[in-house]
């Protein structure tokens, strides 16, 4: 059973898409949040496996309330549902640490995006974390960690990240269980300064955890020139 956050100012919408992923097959328990503010204070306490975001309820912020989210709680899926002129951009939610984004009038979209965080795939294009990456790589400082910190049983479990494979999919190749897995991606995310898995594909630098929202906010105009 997958816990499914939901936030959104339309408790109709909140609502529609709850239904359609039950009626799609998907096993999930919805909490529905009609202002992003009164999560804040809950999220240490709430059970989240997947956060679905609608962009236009948390307005301007989207960044940075992004940003307080995976630094509160670094393990659940953040999902943008976005609006059809696509605006934020899917750039702008790499840049927030988001694992997903999708129009939210795509339903077959959410609910395959629901399903794929259950099994622990990535959801951004590969390609397009890699253009970010040689993007991102001239105007994000490193954090200054190096990857001979990680043992060698976590660097086989990154290499198979960056392959694409699931959690599920890499405990079956090292013959351990999925719950080692997840203890040595944390770990390999705590070491390399890196809050979500979608960074380790691409092998994106993370952003130092002290730098200010401002400073994520003006990579995205950088990057449209």
């Amino acid at each position: 059973m997958l816990n499914v956050c939901i936030i959104d100012k339309s408790y109709l919408e909140a609502t529609g898409i709850d239904r359609i992923l039950k009626n799609e097959g998907c096993e999930v328990k919805t909490e529905h949040h009609l202002n992003p503010e009164a999560l804040k204070s809950r999220i240490a306490k709430t059970p989240i496996d997947v956060m679905l975001i609608d962009t236009t309820t948390v307005g301007k912020g989207i960044e940075a309330f992004t940003k307080i989210v995976k630094e509160r709680r670094p393990e659940p899926t953040v999902v943008w549902l976005m609006p059809e002129q696509d605006i934020p951009t899917e750039y702008d939610a790499i840049c927030a640490g988001a694992d997903g984004c999708v129009p939210k009038s795509d339903f077959a979209s959410i609910v395959d995006v629901v399903k794929k965080a259950g099994t622990g795939e990535v959801l951004f294009d590969n390609q397009l974390l890699l253009d970010f990456a040689r993007q991102a790589s001239v105007l994000v400082p490193r954090s200054g960690r190096q990857l001979s910190e990680l043992t060698p049983r976590e660097r086989q479990v990154l290499e198979q990240i960056r392959q694409g494979a699931t959690n599920k999919q890499i405990a079956k190749q090292l013959f351990v269980s999925v719950e080692t897995v997840k203890v040595r991606v944390k770990s390999i995310r705590d070491k390399l300064g890196i809050v979500s898995r979608r960074q380790l594909i691409g092998g994106i630098p993370s952003r130092a955890s002290d730098m200010a929202v401002e400073e994520a906010q003006q990579v995205q105009p950088v990057l449209e020139q």
